[in-house]
């Protein structure tokens, strides 16, 4: 099971990660990586679906009742 923030950014499609080309040979040279599609804020993402792609999940069940959680899932 997992909690993502709101604020955080996810990707729809495979980043597939590169490392730029320089744009000039002045200055340092870039060493990170740059992911080829753009993210996604997580409350975004949720607000675009429709309601049928929520499921409800059983976890587990208590004394009291059972645990449930909603999900989505791409």
């Amino acid at each position: 099971m997992a909690d993502v923030h709101k604020d955080q950014h996810i990707y729809l499609q495979v980043p597939d990660p590169i490392v730029p080309q320089a744009k000039s040979n002045r200055g340092q040279k870039p060493s990170r990586l740059k992911a080829q599609t753009e993210p996604m804020r997580a409350d975004q993402w949720v607000d675009q679906p429709p309601d049928e792609a929520w499921r409800r999940l059983t976890i587990s069940d208590t004394t009291k009742n059972k645990l449930q959680v909603d999900i989505l899932h791409q």
